[in-house]
């Protein structure tokens, strides 16, 4: 079998693909950007070869200048993070001849449609509900026509970060917010739904325009505001919240071919979008347990086989160590986060036939956990 190349920071995302992949026997060559106090990808069991680097773009000129493809046919790439998307996107024309990765078909088109206006505005054209949204340009008047609650976020994820994500209930609120972003940085103001919970539909599209769809981790408990799901249900019924038509037909318009993910606050039972992220999604690994794995399947479409959608069944997930901060928070009673854990089939972090990363993981989770219950009660 051809190895693939997973090409990302040291997170779980990164980890969790690496398994997904590794255990239906794909050799991965792992381009790793060491980015966190802590280094832990590198210590699977499943990753093949390793190449570290200390930036994106050093990993980009390693691929392009040294890598050697092990056979004739072109290698696949998978990137974990929205920077390294955009610079392969970037390099498409110098990366295409020997690599397969998620585009856009041309160069520079996967990073435009990563801008949340434009991709909302081909969401709703497709057919997908969303909230009303106007870009800001940090600096000048807030626009009219502002309804609130709202919510700013960055125009583009790779141009801000989730803690820039905030919630705002009036018009001071809003200019306090955006006033401590440096003049003339984008954001996305967003009518704010106030969502009973959230979901998050997963899965790829191939070259022959097929679309696989895992299923929905449907959130309900967050780190924080913008942050990660960290305890819901993982179905492969996704039918209450989406038409797979829907999704096909917002994927042809963005001309999208690659792993990916939609995210959706739910209000009154309306999934209103949020974005779509254009490469794989740290929950992907979630889903294994469902019997289908669409890095995987979308890998073997791309080598010329013809995979079958083989998913069923349901169960709960947990981030073994930062749910807790909502005991510490009110959302949840200690008793309640016992029983959820409990239930929980898959983690963030732990895997029984994987140990090493959690070794050095342990440690370094607990302490930021604690960390973040420290700030919490100091409110």
């Amino acid at each position: 079998m051809n190895e693939v190349i997973v090409f990302g920071k040291d997170r779980y995302n990164t980890l969790g693909l690496m398994r997904s992949l590794g255990r239906k026997g794909i050799p991965v060559f792992l381009v790793l950007k060491h980015s966190s106090p802590i280094s832990y990808c590198k210590l699977s069991k499943y990753a093949t070869h390793v190449k570290q680097v200390h930036s994106v773009e050093e990993g980009i000129h390693y691929l392009i200048d040294v890598y050697k493809n092990p056979s004739d046919q072109k290698t696949i790439i998978i990137p974990t993070s929205d920077s390294v998307a955009s610079l392969l996107d970037s390099n498409y024309d110098a990366l295409s001849p020997k690599f397969v990765f998620p585009n856009a078909g041309c160069k520079g088109a996967l990073t435009a449609i990563m801008d949340k206006a434009l991709m909302t505005s081909i969401a709703a054209s497709a057919g997908l509900s969303t909230p009303f949204s106007v870009e800001h340009i940090c600096g000048d008047p807030i626009p009219d026509g502002i309804s609130f609650p709202c919510l700013i976020k960055p125009a583009k994820s790779i141009e801000g970060t989730k803690s820039e994500i905030k919630i705002c209930h009036n018009l001071k609120e809003t200019e306090e917010a955006t006033s401590h972003l440096n003049k003339g940085h984008r954001v996305l103001i967003q009518q704010y739904i106030n969502k009973k919970y959230e979901v998050l539909l997963l899965g790829c599209r191939c070259p022959n325009g097929k679309v696989f769809l895992s299923g929905v981790f449907k959130k309900e408990r967050w780190v924080s505001v913008g942050e990660d799901g960290s305890f819901g249900l993982i179905t492969t019924d996704y039918s209450q919240w989406f038409e797979k038509k829907v999704i096909e037909r917002f994927l042809a318009q963005l001309n999208y071919v690659g792993p990916f993910s939609i995210e959706c606050g739910i209000e009154k039972d309306i999934p209103y979008f949020y974005e779509i992220n254009l490469r794989n999604d740290g929950t992907s690994h979630y889903f294994d347990l469902t019997g289908f794995c669409s890095p995987y399947a979308w890998v073997m479409e791309c080598l010329g086989y013809n995979i079958e959608y083989s998913g069923k069944g349901q169960y709960y997930f947990i981030d073994e160590f930062e749910d807790f901060v909502n005991v510490a928070s009110g959302f949840c009673t200690f008793k309640e986060w016992r029983r959820d854990k409990k239930r929980a089939s898959v983690f963030k972090y732990k895997c029984s036939d994987d140990r090493k990363p959690m070794l050095v993981v342990f440690p370094y989770m607990i302490a930021r956990t604690i960390k973040t219950i420290v700030k919490i009660r100091r409110k």
